[in-house]
């Protein structure tokens, strides 16, 4: 039996993805006195993939800088 599965693949674009994923985990920054922002200096922002997979990926690299970074940090 297979068991892998082709996971959709579309046009995706990061920066309005991060730009959602900023405004998601934005509370828990302010919580501990972190600046989470968000700058758009490029105009490749296109990507071809999976939008909850890369949604996931960023949130928990993001989770965690937040999480590990000291308050105020």
């Amino acid at each position: 039996m297979d068991t892998t599965k082709k996971m959709p693949s579309i046009s995706v674009n990061m920066f309005v993805l991060l730009r959602q994923l900023v405004m998601d985990l934005t509370p828990q920054a302010l919580d501990k006195n972190l600046d989470l922002g968000l700058e758009q200096t490029a105009n490749h922002d296109i990507v071809i993939g999976n939008q909850e997979h890369l949604y996931l990926l960023y949130r928990n690299l993001l989770d965690n800088a937040i999480r590990y970074t000291p308050q105020d940090g």
